[in-house]
């Protein structure tokens, strides 16, 4: 029988992997949380498969996501960032990265962390809100909370459309069609 996947993933191989893997699957761990961050602000107004071609990159580039040594990133390494060929090289999308990582850590340092961040405006559960928020008015709204914490504590690029995004990235927000094989996965 053949499985029925949110249109958006048959583009290409990398995409269908993507979603029957990852897109959508709770995460808690806070470099994962961070990777899958950067990846979504590296995604804004680019296709998403562009973003994954370079997630290895990214990877690289930003060591690991390791949150400690991206935030101490030296403006000599930060120029070199800017021309490396591995990642896509938007100085803003790069920039917005290390100061995320620096607020990611000040948030550590005065004893919470990414998850807790996340998570806790949820109460640690799984929304399903498929089809209920179509409009962009409605996940503006939606949003609105966790983009002004974020913005609060020095985050960058974090608005509505990609932080929505980043919730439904990480399972905050199941947003699987509800005919795909992995929404009913993802509820149980």
């Amino acid at each position: 029988m053949e499985k029925h996947r949110c249109d958006w993933a048959e583009g290409s191989d990398r995409l269908l992997k993507y979603h029957d893997e990852r897109w959508g699957n709770p995460c808690h761990d806070n470099k994962e949380l961070f990777k899958m961050l950067t990846l979504e602000i590296f995604q804004a107004g680019l296709a998403w498969d562009t973003v994954l071609k370079f997630e290895s990159g990214l990877t690289e580039v930003f060591k690991q996501f390791d949150v400690q040594k991206v935030s101490q990133t030296s403006l000599n390494d930060q120029q070199k960032m800017y021309e490396d060929k591995r990642i896509i090289r938007n100085h803003a999308k790069i920039d917005a990265t290390i100061a995320n990582a620096q607020a990611i850590e000040s948030l550590e340092e005065d004893g919470s962390d990414l998850n807790e961040l996340v998570w806790g405006a949820f109460r640690e559960a799984p929304l399903d809100l498929h089809g209920t928020l179509t409009e962009l008015t409605a996940i503006r709204e939606f949003t609105k909370p966790l983009c002004k914490t974020f913005k609060q504590l020095g985050f960058l690029r974090v608005g509505p459309t990609t932080c929505f995004s980043f919730l439904q990235a990480v399972g905050v927000v199941n947003d699987h069609r509800l005919d795909c094989y992995r929404h009913q996965e993802l509820l149980q």
